[in-house]
């Protein structure tokens, strides 16, 4: 439950940007239907990582009418049927996509060495289509271009979520461009030109700019997290140098902690620089 929680909030949060975005407030039906998106993907999350599912086993699971014994696919059952009363045709295509690139993902889990680049691309796929779904509960049309802009940022906000899990991630031997290759001065760059590359392509979107410039301020809030914490791994390898082995650090060196106060006061900073750049970009 703590997890549905997580997600629906999470698609909340995701919705309420791209009303901000499009500069109308959002209706009772994409409230509910951004919800019962929300409930349903930490269930099929589940069901893919620890079943070791495909998204067709899946969806033959949740769509069948026969009774079962796991409690995620009850659930799942529920929400599903919710979903279907709310969605669309292309919430439903989408959905099949975010669910096919979360089984791509099960790669991560494996004991392959994946590259670079594969791992790039489980990421922009992963938080791409996962994003773009939550956009999907929101009537109005996408904007020439603005699904790959959606695509661009879920990327970033799954790196992101990489960052906060790296102690996680080792501990459970999941694969990530962070527990891979973890040249934090590299990575810290990266992680700063996918943040101009986000910005850039919304401001291009025929959106009004004022409605762009208060988007791109909301998911700076989220961005300036990621932030510290890439120069919280960035400064310890400073510190370290040669000696520095990711897999030999201690939690507290990992775990960035967003509940510390030095920590808040520079996410702060870096919104306010964020902010600026927004202020820019629009000028």
């Amino acid at each position: 439950m703590q997890r549905i929680h997580f997600y629906t909030t999470q698609s909340a949060i995701t919705k309420d940007w791209f009303a901000t975005l499009r500069g109308n407030k959002i209706t009772a039906i994409e409230k509910e239907r951004a919800l019962f998106m929300g409930a349903l993907t930490p269930l099929v999350d589940d069901l893919n990582d620890e079943l070791k599912l495909g998204a067709n086993q899946i969806w033959e699971m949740v769509e069948s009418t026969e009774n079962s014994e796991l409690t995620n696919i009850l659930l799942a059952k529920h929400i599903y049927t919710k979903r279907q009363e709310l969605g669309s045709n292309r919430i439903l295509n989408q959905c099949d996509k975010a669910l096919k690139a979360q089984e791509k993902s099960i790669q991560q889990l494996g004991d392959r060495l994946l590259s670079a680049e594969e791992l790039n691309n489980i990421a922009y796929e992963k938080g791409g289509a996962a994003t773009l779904l939550y956009r999907m509960a929101l009537e109005n049309d996408l904007k020439p271009e603005e699904k790959s802009a959606v695509m661009e940022l879920g990327y970033l906000l799954q790196l992101t979520n990489d960052l906060f899990d790296i102690y996680k991630d080792l501990q459970n031997k999941q694969q990530t461009i962070y527990t891979n290759f973890p040249n934090c001065e590299a990575l810290h760059q990266y992680y700063v030109e996918q943040i101009d590359c986000v910005f850039n392509s919304f401001n291009s979107l025929s959106y009004d700019k004022n409605c762009i410039d208060a988007f791109l301020k909301k998911i700076s809030l989220i961005i300036s997290r990621g932030l510290v914490a890439s120069n919280q791994l960035r400064e310890f390898q400073q510190k370290n140098g040669k000696a520095f082995k990711l897999q030999k650090c201690k939690r507290k060196e990992l775990i960035c902690d967003m509940d510390n106060l030095k920590n808040i006061i520079k996410s702060i900073k870096y919104s306010v620089k964020l902010s600026k750049k927004i202020s820019t970009l629009s000028s």
